[in-house]
């Protein structure tokens, strides 16, 4: 038989776990004081953790800008690309900006708020010399793979054959390719591009190929479901508008990528022409 003391604790954790997973509507964020969101910590530029380990990247300065713009603070969760959404339907973060691909299926399990924010493609890091131009060509390959990738469960889906070899992060994925633990490493091009920049030397004999036969996705913000169209999903949906249109995000993204990338112009142009017709 169960002591009181026994009960009383598992009512406190039941009522905190509670509280909780129900803290993430505007009012409750304002009255806590404290935006709490996931983001990467295993994603450079976008999120990762400094020589101190403090978090930081493009994401990061999002999720900092949106707590300025709600005059609260923020604390920053890290979040993996197998685990995001669990952090936000448990209630552990009020928002995720975590390189989320927008996805239909993504849309059933939690609320994503348009416009995107940002989007990238397929890609491959491998040594100079195998040749590989499509997604079908991994066929018989063993290739590194990080859990949770939007673009390898399209893949894992259409061509059959592939030897995927699992890791939980990039860096772990990384460290597997210069191991010859697999023949090319599978990520979003623009990971792969930076990556390969930022350490020339560690993988100067490796090139990044772009799987043009993979359609980029785009990248949302994503909140629980319930929320789209809250004071929160508006909140959100306005402060992204405003940065595509004032170019906060092209400057974001040079102070993280040194350059732009031809998919975040192009989003910048269509939310530029759409605050142009507005009456």
């Amino acid at each position: 038989m169960w002591s009181k003391r026994l009960v009383f604790i598992l009512i406190c954790i039941i009522t905190f776990n509670l509280a909780t997973a129900q803290a993430a509507s505007m009012d409750d964020i304002k009255a806590r004081g404290v935006l709490i969101v996931g983001t990467k910590v295993d994603y450079p530029p976008y999120g990762f953790k400094d020589k101190t380990g403090a978090i930081i990247g493009f994401e990061p300065d999002l999720a900092a800008d949106l707590a300025k713009q709600l005059g609260v603070s923020l604390k920053i969760v890290p979040a993996l690309s197998s685990n995001r959404i669990e952090l936000l339907k448990s209630g552990t973060i009020d928002l995720v900006i975590a390189t989320l691909s927008i996805t239909e299926e993504r849309r059933k399990e939690a609320a994503i708020f348009d416009p995107p924010y940002y989007a990238a493609g397929a890609g491959l890091l491998l040594r100079r010399g195998l040749h590989i131009e499509e997604a079908s060509d991994l066929k018989g390959r063993t290739i590194c793979v990080v859990d949770g990738n939007i673009y390898w469960l399209q893949v894992q889906s259409s061509v059959p054959g592939i030897h995927p070899v699992i890791f939980k992060d990039m860096t772990s994925a990384s460290q597997a390719l210069l191991d010859s633990r697999c023949q090319a490493l599978f990520f979003n091009d623009n990971l792969l591009y930076y990556k390969k920049q930022s350490e020339p030397d560690r993988f100067k004999d490796y090139e990044v190929i772009q799987l043009m036969d993979i359609d980029p996705l785009l990248w949302g913000i994503a909140a629980r479901r319930g929320e789209e169209n809250s004071a929160l999903g508006q909140f959100v949906s306005q402060a992204v508008a405003r940065w595509h249109r004032s170019g906060f995000l092209l400057n974001l993204e040079k102070k993280w990528l040194g350059s732009n990338t031809p998919l975040l112009q192009a989003l910048n142009r269509k939310w530029t022409l759409s605050s142009s017709l507005r009456p």
